[in-house]
């Protein structure tokens, strides 16, 4: 294990959980994470040098899949063992619910499978390809310091509209009961 690179005390799964979650809830995907995660490692932590972590890239660029989830792993293992490793990589891996939950809804309500299930999941890749790209904007043009504003925006929006769209979904109807028959 490493010892973190400043006088920062060496954090706990559960700590390293909080914060990969909170990288991984904002992810856009793609080897720019790597550069979210570097910020949030190296400059503001300062839980690794960037020697150290241009190391663990390298490491994690070797090896196949997805960098951002191996480079999580990574840091989660350098900073407090195997269970430091999980908790990140589980941390930064619970962004990846999103198809699950659309799966558990699809199941939930039957009625709402073929077409239009396709037509909303369709919208509902528009709108976060759509947030991406502003986030992406938005770290550009005003920093990352503004990111955890708009990501709570952005979770109360979603919130809001699953709970109009649920509303208007219709539930699963209890089987009818057969009829009793009259003993002759």
């Amino acid at each position: 294990m490493t010892t973190p690179a400043g006088d920062i005390a060496t954090p706990s799964a559960g700590h390293l959980f909080r914060v990969f979650l909170r990288l991984g809830v904002g992810a856009f995907g793609g080897p720019a994470m790597v550069a979210f995660i570097r910020r949030n490692v190296v400059e503001q932590r300062r839980w690794l040098t960037d020697r150290d972590f241009r190391e663990g890239v390298a490491v994690c660029q070797a090896l196949p899949g997805a960098t951002s989830m191996q480079l999580s792993a990574w840091v989660g293992l350098q900073m407090a063992g195997v269970n430091g490793a999980a908790a990140a990589l589980i941390g930064a891996g619970l962004a990846a619910a999103f198809p699950v939950v659309l799966g558990y809804i699809g199941d939930r309500y039957p009625a709402q499978s073929g077409t239009a299930f396709s037509a909303i999941f369709f919208i509902a890749l528009i709108g976060n390809m759509t947030i991406n790209k502003s986030f992406g904007f938005l770290a550009q043009s005003h920093g990352i310091q503004q990111y955890p504003k708009v990501m709570l925006g952005c979770l109360l929006a979603s919130l809001i509209l699953l709970s109009l769209v649920v509303k208007q979904l219709p539930g699963r109807t209890a089987p009818a009961a057969a009829p009793e028959t009259i003993p002759s």
